[in-house]
């Protein structure tokens, strides 16, 4: 039996390798890992990820982990500046106020628990996937090629097998993502990017603007209803 954890937020990137994953690579259990550590959008990520494992028929499990710091945390009626084209020529900067230290280290340390618990109790392998992304390889220090590389290592080293982290799309852009999703089959109106809260994505923070972006790059018509 092939078995897959895919680490989902419910935005596009992750849905993506959800789909590719359980519709291309034939894996044939998938568990889709969603993560609510407090952050502005849970609600609206985890209606999204909800509606994608009923759609592949894969298993779904929530986690709860208390985080504190960044932006994305704890701020129900932030509204932040609308991010320009010359910013998202280069992201590094601006991706700062949005970093949650060690985040993608804590979600990993999850994933591979539940990968080898399933492995000590039923003796099936699990490989692990995540949806990182050109942007944010380029920008977050935990979603780049050197830590997945660290990431391998650590599992080859301490787990009861060396179960293997990969990311699709590490070197890819939105709108390449989205192509991809397109071809997959993929419902982007249920997908959730943004950083706010509110009943609407808020078209101005980082992450509206990259989606903005890519459909537009991706000459596909974008679902997404926007404040502004």
């Amino acid at each position: 039996m092939k078995s897959a954890v895919v680490l989902c937020s419910g935005g596009i990137d992750s849905v993506v390798t959800a789909y590719l994953v359980r519709k291309k690579m034939n894996y044939d259990k998938v568990l889709l890992l969603f993560f609510d550590y407090g952050q502005n959008g849970w609600a609206h990520e985890k209606n999204c990820v909800s509606y994608h494992a009923r759609q592949l028929g894969c298993e779904l499990k929530l986690v709860r982990i208390n985080l504190k710091t960044s932006a994305l945390i704890h701020k129900p009626r932030a509204r932040f500046s609308s991010v320009g084209k010359e910013e998202l020529k280069d992201t590094k900067g601006i991706s700062k106020q949005w970093y949650v230290p060690c985040r993608n280290l804590l979600f990993m340390a999850h994933a591979l628990s539940l990968a080898e618990e399933d492995y000590t109790t039923s003796h099936v392998k699990s490989d692990i996937f995540v949806g990182f992304g050109a942007e944010g390889s380029d920008s977050y220090p935990d979603a780049g090629t050197l830590f997945l590389k660290d990431i391998n290592l650590l599992a080859r080293d301490i787990c009861a097998a060396p179960f293997v982290t990969r990311a699709p799309f590490l070197k890819s852009n939105k709108e390449d993502i989205i192509s991809k999703g397109a071809l997959l089959g993929v419902n982007f109106e249920k997908t959730w990017s943004c950083y706010a809260e509110g009943t609407y994505q808020c078209g101005a923070c980082l992450a509206c603007a990259l989606r903005k972006h890519g459909f537009y790059w991706a000459n596909i018509p974008d679902p997404t209803s926007y404040v502004a």
